[in-house]
């Protein structure tokens, strides 16, 4: 960045701005590459005076809160709304026309009417959805903004369009919401200066003239004296991520009730360990099963990574590339991951250290396969060290964001 500090405006929902899920880790990391060598004021949409989510942003100047209004609140949704406030927005974000999500409306613009966005070298945005919603990108008066695409907005969609067990209601629900995705993206990514996404892979759905890769990375680091040769005696199988995310929750359930049976019975010995927030709502299904383990929310991971024979990533459907997946394998410890979860990751930097499955008897056999093997189990920590020479590090991360910026102030 030039020598003389620039004003920088930073967009975040405000359901990623702390680090306690993949999201919100993306989100510390660029607000910390940026505040490195910019003043960055903060613009967090989706709830008004969020103080929880305006304090994971310390060091920043001024924050503001813009205020969409849910889907659910209009007719005839808003009738029920008071019933089941989650359910009914989320039926009628389906129902309602995909445009909306894209769209500033009057809640918003009456929240921004005191933001000044001619006092900004530089607006970078979190997601395009939320980018947009703002209507930063049809202002006359905002500065370039640069987007973080992160998880392609019609990619969701598009895989849980190969689940089979979709009904035909909900396929064409879906098929909807793909179509109009993609003819929305269009037009509003072409008003941006530039683009960031996590993987090559999803370079070329991107039609603009300046589009960086920006791969996640692993938001913890092993730490002094962590053990990687613990992954030999280690029995445990080790899953870490939210249970709010629906696509984790619905991929424990799956492993729990399809592959852990079959997995437990080989190797009685063997326990899944499940970390993260809001797990006990597994109930019945983890209490009744043999050999699982619920460690509940853990600040530090180090000792979970430690004692982890390998980690798994039953994940089948969501955007994106998995963090948990590049943690795991920075933390030295093999990844056992469905195939959507495997999405974006360099295979030639990864090796022997990501097995993928397609199907649960994949997965069944992988695991067991690990569990017999030390030897492949240890072969991981090579894999990770790759990753991290390769740039998988936050200095990688800041050095990718910081040139964007500068091109993008310099008018290229």
């Amino acid at each position: 960045m030039p020598s003389r500090r620039r004003k920088v405006l930073f967009i975040s929902p405000s359901y990623c701005c702390a680090p306690l899920n993949g999201g919100g880790q993306r989100t510390q990391l660029f607000f910390e590459a940026l505040k490195a060598a910019c003043d960055v004021d903060v613009l967090i949409v989706g709830g008004a005076n969020d103080a929880r989510a305006a304090s994971a942003f310390p060091g920043a100047g001024e924050i503001f809160f813009g205020v969409n209004r849910q889907p659910g609140r209009t007719l005839p949704f808003s009738l029920v709304r008071r019933f089941s406030e989650r359910k009914v927005d989320q039926i009628a974000t389906a129902l309602l026309p995909t445009e909306n999500l894209y769209r500033a409306d009057g809640a918003m613009n009456a929240s921004l009417e005191a933001l000044d966005l001619s006092s900004y070298a530089l607006i970078v945005g979190r997601y395009l959805r939320t980018t947009a919603r703002t209507g930063v990108l049809a202002r006359a008066d905002a500065p370039p903004v640069l987007v973080d695409i992160d998880d392609r907005d019609d990619h969701p969609f598009e895989e849980r369009l190969a689940s089979p067990d979709l009904s035909f209601g909900m396929r064409m629900i879906l098929k909807r919401h793909v179509r109009d995705i993609r003819r929305i993206m269009a037009p509003l990514v072409a008003r941006a200066r530039g683009l960031w996404v996590t993987s090559e892979a999803d370079a070329p759905h991107m039609r603009h003239p300046y589009v960086a890769v920006l791969p996640n990375i692993p938001f913890h680091q092993p730490g002094d004296g962590y053990n990687l040769d613990a992954a030999a005696q280690s029995r445990t199988l080790l899953y870490v991520g939210t249970s709010g995310y629906a696509p984790n929750y619905d991929g424990v359930s799956r492993f729990l009730e399809r592959c852990w049976p079959a997995i437990a019975a080989a190797d009685p010995q063997a326990r899944f360990r499940i970390v993260g927030g809001g797990w006990e709502r597994l109930g019945a299904l983890a209490q009744k099963t043999p050999g699982v383990e619920l460690a509940g929310f853990c600040d530090d991971l180090t000792m979970e990574y430690e004692n982890a024979a390998f980690c798994v990533a039953p994940v089948y459907y969501g955007g994106g590339t998995k963090i948990k997946v590049i943690e795991a394998l920075a933390f030295g410890r093999a990844v056992v991951a469905a195939t959507h979860a495997a999405y974006g990751f360099p295979k030639e930097r990864i090796g022997g250290a990501l097995t993928t499955a397609d199907d649960d008897k994949a997965m069944i056999d992988a695991c067991i396969a690990l569990l017999q093997d030390p030897s492949r189990r240890m072969a991981a920590k090579q894999a990770g060290e790759a990753l991290a020479a390769a740039g998988y590090s936050r200095e990688g991360f800041a050095r990718i964001v910081l040139s964007s910026c500068e091109r993008a102030l310099a008018g290229a």
